[in-house]
C-alpha cells in the first residue's frame, strides 16, 4: 500500500481522467516478484540489508553502518505536538531530548557490536551534510576516500549545454570542438534538443561564427544575436520581421486576407542599419522596462502561462468571430475549458462563471454599439516610417510636420516598421473607423494612461499612414475590459476611449515614461518635436532598440515582474542589472 501511494505521488494530475489512466497503466506494468519459499530466510552467501533495530542480537563477519550523518542519526527532533502523548496513555512517553539521544546512541552501539571481524561506519562530509556527533565517538581510524567524480545526469538541455561549452572552448582540442559542432548540427532539427540551433543563440556582443567564405556570418547583425555558423548556414534570413519592403497594409483571416503570422519580438534588419520592426503589443513593455521586454520577448524566458492567462487566451480566441452569438460562444467556452489546468478542482467552476460573464459583457457591448465590423484579428504592417521631426525649438510646440508625412531623419533612430495584430476594426454610420482592443485582465488603467496607450496609438498611426486604405478617417480607439463591469450592476464592460490622433495630435495630460531619465530620452526629446505623441513614443522605442541595451527600470510593475530577482532596478541590493 505504501508503494502504491508512492507511485501515485509521481503523477501530478490525478484529478483528470488522463492522470488516472496513466496511473492505472503504470500499476499494471509493475512486476512484483513472488515471495518463494525460504526467500526471506538468511543466506550466508548474500549481503543482508537490514535496519539497526532488526540487527539487534545478530552477528556477521563484516558490517557496514552507513549514513551516520547529522539529522539522520540521531534523526531530527519531532515537532511539538498539540496533544500530549502522556495524556493519552501513561505508557506512551514522548521523551525528552536527552532520553532520545541516549536511545539513539545505544542503538548505534548495538549495530556496531553485530560485527565480529570488521566494522565500517560511513558518513558524508559535504556542503549540505556533516557527520553526526555519534560518528566521532567511534574509536577507530578515520579514512577519507579520494573524491569520486559523479557522472552527470544527462538531459537534452544539459547535453546541448555541454556541447556548446565544448564548441566555444578555445582551450579544447580542435578535433573535439569540431565533433561538438557536428553533433549540434545533427541535433538542431530535433525539437527535443532546443538550443542546439545556433540561430537561437544569444551572446553579449557580436558572435564569433564565420561563414563558409571565411568572413563574419553575422556581419551587420545586431549585437546580441549570433547567426548560424558555417556548419549549418541557412539560405533564408535568420531574423523574423525583415523590413525589406516598404509595402504596408492590412491582412487577416478571410478570402482576401492572409492568415496571421506568429508575432515575434522586434528585430533589427539583417542588413544592419535598416528599418527596425516595432510590434504594437510589445511597445508598452519596451517603454516601461526594457529589461523585462528583452527577457520575455527576445530571450523567451517567461514562465508558463497561469490559469488566469489561459482563460484570457480562450476568451480572446472566442470573440475573434464577430458572427457568433452568445449561445455559440458559451458552447465553445465549455468545449475548450478542459485546456485550463487549475491547481485545485474547486477553482474551475468560479472561473468558468467569470469567463461566461465576460462573454455576456462582450455580447452586450457589441449590441450597444451601432457599428459595422470591418475586420477581426487583422495583421497590420506599415512602413518604413521615420518618426523624426524638425522642431522650431526643442521642447516647445512648433510645426514639426504634417501628420502622415514620412518626416525627416531624426538623430536618434532611423526608419521603423510598425506591425501588430488588431483585435477589431469597426466603422460607424459616417464610415469613420474605430480601433478596438479587447483586454481580459483585471487591472484597469487610468484615463490618462488609456489616452496614452501606445498599442492603440500605433494602430491609429498605421491607419493614418494607409494601412486601413487611402483616406481613412480614424474616429478614435477603445480599450474594452471584458472581465470588468462598467460600474455596479452594469451588463456592459469597462471601456476606455482614446481620442483620434487626426484631431488631437498631442496629449493634453502628458504621461511620464519610466525611461524618461535615460540619456537616450534626452536625445529623443518631448512630444512637441513630433507630428503626434505616437511619433514621439515610436521614436523612443526605436532609440532603445537601436542602442541594443536593455537595463531594468524601476516602476510600479516591479513587484509583479517575473524577472525582479537579480534586477538592480527592482532590488538595488541584489546588484543585478
Amino acid at each position: 500500500m505504501v508503494a502504491l501511494f508512492g507511485l501515485a505521488g509521481q503523477f501530478a494530475d490525478l484529478a483528470s481522467a488522463r492522470g488516472t489512466t496513466l496511473l492505472d497503466e503504470a500499476v499494471r506494468n509493475q512486476e512484483i516478484p513472488e515471495d518463494l519459499p525460504r526467500s526471506s530466510s538468511w543466506n550466508s552467501q548474500a549481503v543482508r540489508l537490514t535496519t539497526a533495530h532488526r540487527a539487534k542480537g545478530q552477528c556477521w563477519s563484516w558490517v557496514v553502518v552507513a549514513g551516520v550523518n547529522d539529522g539522520v542519526w540521531p534523526p531530527e527532533p519531532r515537532p511539538p505536538s498539540l496533544v500530549s502523548l502522556e495524556g493519552l496513555d501513561p505508557e506512551l512517553d514522548s521523551g525528552g531530548g536527552g532520553q532520545d539521544l541516549g536511545a539513539e546512541r545505544r542503538l548505534l552501539h548495538a549495530a556496531c557490536l553485530s560485527a565480529s571481524q570488521r566494522l565500517f561506519v560511513t558518513a558524508v562530509d559535504g556542503d549540505d551534510q556533516i557527520p553526526s556527533s555519534f560518528f566521532h565517538l567511534i574509536d577507530a581510524p578515520l579514512e577519507t576516500p579520494a573524491a569520486i567524480g559523479q557522472a552527470p545526469a544527462w538531459t537534452p538541455a544539459s547535453l546541448v549545454g555541454e556541447l556548446r561549452r565544448t564548441a566555444a572552448d578555445d582551450q579544447a582540442a580542435p578535433g573535439l570542438r569540431q565533433a561538438a559542432v557536428e553533433r549540434l548540427a545533427e541535433l538542431a532539427d530535433d525539437r527535443l534538443f532546443r538550443g542546439a540551433d545556433p540561430a537561437l543563440w544569444w551572446s553579449v556582443g557580436p558572435g564569433p561564427c564565420t561563414s563558409a567564405a571565411g568572413g563574419p556570418a553575422n556581419a551587420g547583425a545586431p549585437a546580441g544575436l549570433v547567426t548560424p555558423d558555417e556548419t549549418r548556414h541557412r539560405s533564408g534570413p535568420a531574423l523574423e520581421g525583415q523590413a525589406g519592403s516598404d509595402a504596408g497594409g492590412l491582412t487577416g483571416p478571410g478570402d482576401r486576407l492572409s492568415p496571421r503570422a506568429p508575432e515575434a519580438g522586434p528585430r533589427l534588419s539583417e542588413a544592419g542599419g535598416g528599418p527596425i520592426v516595432v510590434h504594437a503589443s510589445q511597445a508598452e513593455t519596451l517603454l516601461t522596462c526594457p529589461r523585462q521586454w528583452f527577457l520575455a520577448r527576445r530571450a523567451r524566458a517567461e514562465r508558463p502561462p497561469t490559469p488566469a492567462a489561459s482563460v484570457g487566451s480562450i476568451i480572446h480566441s472566442i470573440v475573434q468571430d464577430p458572427s457568433a452569438n452568445l449561445e455559440e460562444m458559451t458552447a465553445r467556452l465549455a468545449e475548450r475549458w478542459e485546456e485550463v489546468r487549475f491547481p485545485a478542482a474547486w477553482m474551475s467552476r468560479p472561473q468558468f462563471d467569470q469567463a461566461r460573464a465576460a462573454l455576456e459583457r462582450y455580447d452586450a457591448y457589441r449590441r450597444a454599439k451601432d457599428r459595422q465590423v470591418v475586420g477581426s484579428e487583422l495583421t497590420v504592417r506599415v512602413g518604413p516610417v521615420d518618426p523624426g521631426g524638425e522642431p522650431d525649438e526643442p521642447g516647445q510646440p512648433g510645426q514639426p510636420g504634417q501628420l502622415g508625412d514620412p518626416g525627416v531623419s531624426g538623430a536618434t533612430t532611423g526608419p521603423l516598421i510598425v506591425q501588430g495584430r488588431l483585435d477589431r476594426l469597426e466603422a460607424d454610420r459616417d464610415q469613420r473607423l474605430w480601433v478596438v482592443d479587447f483586454k481580459t485582465g483585471r487591472t484597469a488603467p487610468t484615463k490618462a494612461g488609456a489616452a496614452a496607450n501606445i498599442q492603440l496609438g500605433l494602430y491609429q498611426l498605421a491607419g493614418t499612414l494607409g494601412a486601413f486604405g487611402p483616406g481613412a478617417v480614424i474616429a478614435g480607439a477603445e480599450l474594452v475590459y471584458l472581465r470588468l463591469p462598467d460600474g455596479a450592476g452594469s451588463s456592459l464592460p469597462k471601456v476606455f476611449v482614446q481620442e483620434s490622433i487626426q484631431t488631437t495630435a498631442h496629449l493634453s495630460q502628458e504621461v511620464a515614461l519610466p525611461v524618461a531619465d535615460w540619456p537616450v530620452a534626452a536625445a529623443v526629446g518631448d512630444q512637441w518635436r513630433y507630428p503626434t505623441w505616437v511619433h514621439h513614443r515610436l521614436a523612443m522605442a526605436g532609440a532603445i532598440l537601436g542602442q541594443d541595451s536593455y537595463p531594468g527600470v524601476r516602476g510600479p510593475g516591479c513587484r509583479a515582474c517575473a524577472f525582479r530577482h537579480g534586477c538592480g532596478a527592482a532590488d538595488p541590493a541584489g546588484g543585478g542589472r
